[in-house]
């Protein structure tokens, strides 16, 4: 709470004059604990508030520049730094990398999260390697960083002299993100980079999460299987793993055979190769939520035959390339109970889509978009139980989506919300036309 009194000193014709109570009345313990519920800002309501709060991350760095009180108080309180972003540029100053380790040091033995963010200074500066000299300063706290997002280019570090130190025990480190950038369009150069940080953080035991995003160039997709499979890294330990990397089908089974306890997985940016032989089927049975992006328009050949899922209750296909009885058969297999399925852009016809559907009894949530058998589907579902060839029981489903071009049909378990008129023309009998 903030008191305001009255100062005695004369108030000008432009209104009264206001100043905040002593700060240095209330005690440090407790302004630590005010410094941090505001940083964390537990009680804000986005219903009521929309406009984002001030960036935790940012927060710390404003009491610093109030009074030399708060900053005192800030310095005073290691919470206040477990979490710092670092927007670096290609300009770093010795001050500023100096500064770095004296904000991480702030902290004191707290575990760390780190965001290593690249700015470029200006478009002239875009061919020039990013000063580094501060890498050095944030792998000094490697023993007690607990999550690491590392956005950088491929000339940002150089992998023939010190820009990764040798690897070390990284005991705290539960979560990586790393964004890798080329230099040029085909972004190739950018390819090194990944094996090489594969191998730094190699020796993670409490690594829990890996997300990789960057664009690495086509060329590289086709040895994205190798750098996986043939580069030692925690994958065992894994439970969430998210993938914008461009790869092949055979990249994106190799890798999820190497996680046996994955819980959530999610690969975009598959490139088709065809797959000449077939492993012996894998059980992940932990896996609950499964997306994949394919950029061509070729199916998954040979991926699905790969594995079973038998605790799968989230499946999202974008585009839906995949043959639907590959679907049918690895529901056979892992005998999953589905809950929420969203595919986007599926060739296969109405009747194959109801084939999949009726094997799939459990769904709540079911997304089709794009979908050019939107009709026939529709009315499967408004026709339930007088067209037995077509009809379609989903006794769970309490929301569906189906779209098709500008036009969807939206159900939420208790009435049509929109219903669009090209699917089958039966708006009339059912809803409303809009645009979703």
């Amino acid at each position: 709470m903030v008191n305001f009194r009255q100062t005695a000193t004369p108030t000008p014709n432009v209104g009264e004059r206001r100043s905040l109570s002593p700060i240095e009345k209330i005690a440090t313990e407790i302004l630590s604990t005010i410094f941090i519920m505001c940083r964390d800002d537990i009680f804000h309501d986005e219903d009521l508030y929309p406009v984002s709060t001030l960036d935790p991350r940012q927060a710390p760095l404003v009491l610093c520049h109030i009074s030399s009180t708060l900053r005192n108080v800030a310095r005073g309180t290691p919470l206040l730094w477990d979490t710092v972003s670092l927007h670096t540029t290609d300009l770093l100053s010795d001050k500023k990398m100096a500064a770095v380790r004296v904000l991480l040091g702030q902290s004191g033995n707290l575990p760390l999260t780190v965001d290593v963010i690249r700015v470029r200074s200006a478009p002239a500066l875009a061919s020039e390697r990013l000063n580094t000299q501060f890498l050095p300063r944030i792998w000094e706290f490697l023993g007690r960083i607990q999550s690491l997002f590392l956005d950088i280019s491929s000339q940002d570090i150089d992998l023939d002299s010190s820009g990764l130190p040798s690897s070390s025990s990284l005991v705290a480190l539960r979560s990586l993100d790393i964004r890798m950038r080329g230099s040029g369009e085909s972004g190739d150069s950018a390819t090194p980079v990944l094996p090489a940080f594969l191998r730094f953080f190699r020796d993670a035991p409490s690594l829990r999460t890996l997300r990789l995003a960057g664009w690495l160039g086509r060329s590289a997709a086709e040895h994205m299987s190798h750098i996986f499979t043939a580069i030692f890294f925690p994958w065992q330990s894994l439970t969430n793993f998210i993938s914008i990397v461009p790869c092949t089908t055979i990249a994106a089974r190799d890798v999820l055979r190497l996680c046996p306890v994955l819980e959530v997985c999610e690969i975009a940016n598959i490139d088709e190769l065809d797959v000449h032989s077939q492993p012996v089927p894998c059980a992940l049975h932990h896996v609950r939520s499964l997306r994949l992006s394919a950029t061509g328009d070729r199916p998954f050949t040979g991926f699905f035959e790969s594995f079973s899922f038998p605790k799968m209750l989230d499946l999202t296909l974008d585009p839906f390339v995949a043959p639907a009885h590959s679907l049918v058969e690895l529901q056979h297999r892992s005998q999953f109970q589905l809950k929420r399925l969203h595919i986007s852009g599926p060739r296969s016809t109405a009747t194959e889509l109801i084939e999949l559907l009726r094997v799939l009894p459990n769904l709540e949530i079911l997304i089709l978009s794009q979908c050019d058998a939107s009709g026939e589907l529709y009315k499967a579902f408004i026709y339930h139980g007088l067209v037995a060839s077509s009809s379609l029981s989903l006794t769970h489903l309490m929301q569906l989506t189906i779209e098709e071009n500008f036009f969807a049909l939206r159900w939420n378990g208790l009435h049509v919300v929109d219903n669009a008129a090209p699917i089958a023309e039966m708006a009339a009998s059912s809803g409303t036309i809009s645009r979703p």
